[in-house]
This record gives C-alpha cells, structure tokens and sequence, in this order.
C-alpha cells in the first residue's frame, strides 16, 4: 500500500538519505524525559509541525534535569519552539526538526536561603530524527482518513548543542556547555483504533564532558537512562486524558574523577489535550517526583504544549 516507492528512494531524494546518515553517524545514541503520551503518533507525510512549549519547574537540578544539586533548589520556567518536516524514509513514516529554548533560572542554597544564581537566555538547540520502524506507514493526509491507527514501534534521535547561557563560577545553570547524545524506542500499543493508547517509552542518554565546571573542573556523567508508561484514553471527539509513571536512573555523576551517587527516581504524571483552532490543539501536564534515592532528581512541573500542523 505504501511501499511501492521504496526502490527509488535514494534516486529520488538523495539530500533527504544523506541528511539521516549524517544524523545516524552523528547521533549515537542519546535526561529529558516525555512527559506524557501520543507524543509519537502517525500524522500525514506532507505536515509541517510547529510546537510551543512552556516548563514551570521547581526542582534541585539545573535545568537540564539529569545534573541535580542536592543543596540548591532551583526555579526555571522554559520555553521552546520546536519545528518537525514529516518524510517518507523508504516507506515509513519519519521526520526531521529541531529545537530551539529561552529559559530563566533562579536557585538557591537550601541551607542559607541565599540566591546563588538568577539568569535569563538561550537553552541549548537540539536536532532531531525520528523515524517509524514499523506499524506507521507514511501515508498522505487523504489517506490517512482511510486508514485506522494501529500498534506501532518507532525511533527518535536527539542531539544537544551546548549553545545556551553558561557561567562557570556558578553551581546551575541554563545550558550544559556539552553535546548530548540521547536515543528513545517507543512501542505504542491501541485496542481501539487510535481512541486508547498504551505507550511505552525506553531512552538512553549520553553526555560529553563539561571541562569548565566550577572553573576548570570536569564534569563527567554516565549515561542516563528512562522509562515510562504512559495510558491514554479518548474523552468526546477531539478530547484525551493521559496519566504515567515515569523513571530515570544511572546518571551518575563524577567531578575529577571522583564520582557521586547513582541516581535512581520515580514521577507520576497525568496529563489533558483538547483542541483550540483549525488544526490546532494544546496539552497541559503535571509531573511529580513521588520516590528518590539521595543525588537523584526531585522534580515538580507544569508544562504547557501549544500544537499547530501546516499543511502544503
């Protein structure tokens, strides 16, 4: 149905599979976590997708959430603008994009009460990939009307650019100044034609060294690793509810060579989406960290997600 160009595709869109070897040689594999679920859904292979998200964060880390402080807490309220071009990658549905966030920080020591870091500007970028593998053919908008959802297994590819704000006499901070590397499996399961949904998600997370921590200290981390569930159910036509549990461990982290805790940490999250305007939709969620180990991550947060698809 959907494969009858698959033996062309390299004579016909050159540019496009020399853009994924370029991610895959560069993207190993890669502690953001989703949130929530449907993140991953099949939309119509022509779809520009724009994405605005806010984060309201209270929580002991800086505001990448995988490099936590015990002693500070930390405000950070984030916002992002994300873009993905839908494709066709032999046949599958898939999709390239990237990321771009303005954050603001305020932290401070636990013990003290003192402000230990009040900053405003640019997050770290990141690219993306992601790529269906199978059960999500890429199908055109006309035919996706024709074509219940159905289980499906996807790929995604993320690449942080240490580009955001960063003070190296400072314990948090809004960029991370290192390359992330971080890869997520999703298998997404529905019993109703796309109006329920169980979705899995599993992710690794790699991160290069910060060489100017706290002056020229190293900061190295192990990978990062993620698991969630997340169910999700239709309410009405265009509503959904969503709640999950989310966890995050290893990550461990070591200054000179002298390493810390592992960490090991569990959320609960639910989360609401309804539509707003012509292709249009939003997402609120709320996650919350209801188990930790000491140096793991005490999170609490909002995040807002405004949706909006293009389409030619």
């Amino acid at each position: 149905m959907v494969n009858g160009n698959q033996n062309s595709v390299f004579s016909k869109k050159p540019l496009q599979c020399a853009v994924i070897l370029i991610f895959l040689s560069l993207i190993s594999f890669s502690n953001s976590y989703s949130q929530f679920g449907r993140l991953y859904v099949n939309v119509p292979s022509e779809a520009h997708i724009f994405q605005l998200h806010y984060y309201n964060t209270h929580s002991n880390t800086w505001v990448d959430e995988s490099i936590p402080v015990d002693e500070n807490k930390s405000y950070t309220s984030l916002a992002s603008l994300s873009y993905t071009k839908m494709m066709n990658y032999f046949g599958r549905s898939g999709g390239i994009g990237a990321v771009i966030p303005v954050s603001s920080l305020l932290s401070y020591n636990t013990g003290t009460d003192l402000i230990t870091q009040r900053v405003g500007g640019l997050g770290d970028p990141s690219l993306m990939l992601d790529m269906n593998v199978y059960g999500g053919p890429s199908l055109t908008r006309e035919q996706m009307t024709k074509t219940p959802p159905t289980t499906y297994m996807s790929a995604h590819f993320v690449w942080g650019v240490p580009l955001g704000s960063y003070n190296d006499t400072k314990s948090t901070n809004i960029g991370s100044n290192r390359f992330s590397y971080k890869f997520t499996l999703n298998q997404s399961f529905t019993t109703m034609k796309g109006k329920n949904w169980l979705d899995i998600y599993g992710s690794v997370k790699f991160s290069g060294d910060n060489k100017k921590y706290l002056g020229s200290n190293v900061l190295s981390q192990q990978p990062a690793y993620g698991l969630e569930i997340h169910y999700s159910q239709d309410v009405g036509n265009k509503w959904w509810l969503n709640a999950g549990g989310i966890y995050s461990g290893g990550g461990k982290i070591s200054v000179n060579g002298v390493e810390g805790k592992e960490q090991n940490s569990f959320k609960l999250g639910l989360a609401a989406s309804f539509p707003t305007w012509e292709h249009g939709s939003a997402i609120v969620s709320y996650n919350h960290s209801v188990w930790k180990t000491d140096g793991s991550p005490d999170v609490n947060q909002l995040i807002i997600q405004l949706n909006y698809t293009l389409y030619p």
